[in-house]
């Protein structure tokens, strides 16, 4: 699945299809299948987020946009229709982006947070400021100045609707801008509730502490998760969250503006994070590029997470002057050392990665069924780039898929494996990156081991299956009692 945009002309006439869907063919190829399941709707669309929101065991899928929403429900015959307006989540007139389905009430039905960028009228002129410039370059206008519309959060109601809770769940306390783009589900403080963290585009970063009673706290300041480490705003475009040093603890990686640098948050057993970003080696590599999808993923199968970094710039007009940097900007691969620091591989690892794009979401998924996890960037003003992991896993691998009860995609629920001396841990997500939703797989390297000493998942709500002796290179499917 990959979301279009469009342009203002375009979009004035009623804007492009705001997706395209490819049928995996099983042999390394893939069909457009998109007008075949019925996706014709048009408009301008932003990002994707994917879940099975009614419980009938196909998923659906959500893409927010410039002026509206689509929630594609799948009709379970290969065909899709846009139920948005009846669901209550069509945010007519709004300018939404991040979104993510959560179960934050832990009811069994998928909830969703949708982030809102800016509040902007295509149909008017934006006034020159200060803010249309770059390095003395006029460009169009960044988001400061702009008033930013509340976020939202949706309760699913269990009949193919939702409601707008965002009063009474504490989500529009929240003070001052909030340009939201990139969203995630995390369990960050390992309470058993899932929180929501949104990255801010120049405005302060958000982190939702699910409360338990049907409430969020904003807790970013305190968290030490808001700023950069010397206290600043930052542009920040994609997020996600992962286990980084295999102690059952979810950092936080960001991406941010060139000159900024990407920011890792690296979390505490008080649950506190610490901007890591200088001494694990991130952000003198990241500092000259645009930064949009972040995603966490164990790369080279040695079972520690790697961290890649989509990037490309917003302004055409750098690559016309000496500013230091360019339009279409080479993806980063940082593999995770394991003593805390990361080493950017990218240049070691082939042309693909040498390539210069701009780009912007990524996916991940095993779509060759091999073991290792690939990657499918979504680029602006291109084609989309699809890159094969061949030859990287290193040792025997396991990948796990949940099926919940009622929350069919398990999400918020984590799978622990125990092999080779280290125990990994993957939590269960429908959103990552910019704007993305990857595999809901959990991939793991049993290293040089034929089998995991344990697979362990806990459900939401704390149920617990343990696995014992399971054989590696394959996929299993565990079903919650």
């Amino acid at each position: 699945m990959l979301v279009r945009g469009a342009s203002l002309e375009t979009y004035r006439r009623g804007g492009e299809p705001v997706c395209s869907l490819y049928h995996n063919n099983r042999n390394g190829t893939f069909t457009d299948v998109t007008e075949k399941a019925g996706l014709r709707s048009a408009g301008w669309g932003m990002g994707v987020a994917i879940a099975d929101y009614d419980g009938d065991g196909y998923d659906d899928i959500l893409i927010t946009g410039y002026g509206r929403n689509f929630l594609f429900r799948n009709n379970r015959d290969g065909t899709f229709r846009d139920r948005a307006e009846e669901a209550g989540v069509l945010s007519r007139g709004l300018w939404s982006t991040g979104a993510v389905f959560l179960d934050y009430n832990r009811d069994g039905r998928p909830d969703l947070y949708i982030s809102r960028y800016v509040k902007f009228d295509a149909g008017k002129p934006v006034p020159r400021s200060a803010q249309c410039q770059y390095k003395g370059l006029g460009v169009f206008c960044g988001p400061q100045g702009f008033q930013s519309d509340p976020h939202s959060l949706y309760r699913n109601n269990g009949d193919g609707t939702f409601t707008d809770v965002s009063v009474e769940a504490g989500i529009r306390l929240a003070h001052g801008p909030a340009h939201g783009l990139g969203a995630i589900a995390l369990d960050y403080n390992n309470d058993g509730w899932p929180d929501i963290y949104v990255g801010n585009d120049s405005s302060p970063n958000l982190l939702w502490r699910n409360l338990g009673n049907g409430r969020f706290a904003e807790t970013a300041v305190q968290a030490n998760a808001a700023f950069s480490a010397d206290g600043l705003e930052q542009a920040s475009m994609g997020v996600d969250a992962g286990d980084l040093r295999n102690r059952g603890l979810l950092d936080i990686f960001v991406t941010n503006f060139s000159g900024q640098g990407s920011e890792l948050y690296l979390n505490s057993a008080s649950h506190v994070f610490e901007d890591d970003t200088w001494r694990a080696g991130i952000a003198k590599v990241s500092l000259p590029y645009l930064g949009w999808s972040a995603n966490m993923a164990d790369f080279d199968g040695d079972g520690w997470l790697d961290i890649l970094a989509v990037n490309g710039h917003v302004y055409p007009e750098v690559d016309n002057q000496p500013v230091g940097t360019s339009y279409r900007q080479k993806p980063l691969l940082f593999r995770n050392l394991r003593n805390g620091t990361f080493e950017s591989i990218g240049e070691q690892i082939g042309a693909a990665f040498e390539k210069p794009r701009a780009g912007r979401g990524a996916a991940l998924g095993d779509f060759d069924n091999d073991g290792d996890l690939d990657i499918l960037i979504n680029n602006i003003d291109g084609p989309p780039t699809l890159l094969r992991n061949d030859g990287f896993t290193a040792g025997t691998w396991l990948q796990v898929e949940l099926v919940g009860k009622v929350n069919r995609d398990a999400l918020g629920a984590r799978v622990y494996v125990r092999s080779g001396g280290i125990t990994q841990m993957r939590e269960i997500s429908s959103a990552s990156g910019y704007l993305s939703s990857s595999s809901r797989r959990a991939q793991f390297s049993l290293r040089d081991r034929p089998q995991g000493e344990e697979v362990r998942v806990v459900w939401p709500g704390g149920a617990t299956d343990i696995l014992k002796g399971v054989k590696g290179n394959r996929l299993i499917t565990v079903r919650e009692n």
